[in-house]
């Protein structure tokens, strides 16, 4: 299961950052470079092989379940089953310590 053409991360799907108007905040910049640090990590598995290995995790999944894990993955997880088109994000991942809940394709953040 991969994430679609598009996907990819913030500073690749804009261009190297995300812009208001034609000026990037500096915390567009800091989202961009963190979801880049992790997606581009040196000698890191990548975004096609996290999202390889994510879906055939939700694949074997047999009903609902309660998944704690690091933000990288709860972006590519929420991705993968919200049917995800744009660019990828850090600010798609719930704050620590919150749940997000994915039913039916909609995510729904408690915090």
């Amino acid at each position: 299961m991969r994430l679609g053409a598009g996907a990819g991360s913030t500073a690749e799907a804009s261009g190297g950052s995300s812009r208001r108007g034609n000026r990037a905040t500096g915390e567009d910049r800091r989202v961009a470079r963190e979801i880049d640090l992790y997606i581009n990590a040196p000698q890191g598995e990548g975004l096609d092989r996290l999202s390889d290995r994510i879906g055939e995790f939700l694949q074997d999944l047999t009903g609902p379940a309660i998944i704690v894990s690091h933000k990288i993955a709860l972006v590519v997880m929420r991705a993968l089953l919200t049917d995800h088109s744009g660019p990828l994000g850090c600010e798609t991942a719930p704050p620590q310590g919150s749940v997000l809940q994915i039913c039916r394709g909609v995510a729904i953040p408690h915090t």
